[in-house]
């Protein structure tokens, strides 16, 4: 999905209006913003969101960040 969304202008162009749109108007959304979370959570599960959305404080971290993205770790059969 990545790749796909990368490549296709017309997506990266709809997600940016939405977003802007979003962002300008959102007190008056409503149920609109049931879309917008839809969204979000689709480029979260491809991995597309920007590290500012991605990324919170951290107090134990030497570098006091920390990303919600975590690795899934496979076992090899044994």
């Amino acid at each position: 999905m990545p790749i796909h969304f990368g490549l296709n202008r017309k997506a990266r162009l709809a997600a940016t209006v939405v977003f802007n749109i979003a962002h300008l108007h959102g007190d008056i959304l409503r149920d609109g913003w049931k879309n917008i979370l839809e969204c979000i959570i689709h480029l979260y599960k491809a991995k597309l969101l920007p590290s500012t959305l991605v990324e919170v404080e951290d107090f134990l971290d030497p570098t006091g960040r920390t990303t919600l993205i975590k690795e899934q770790i496979t076992q090899a059969p044994k």
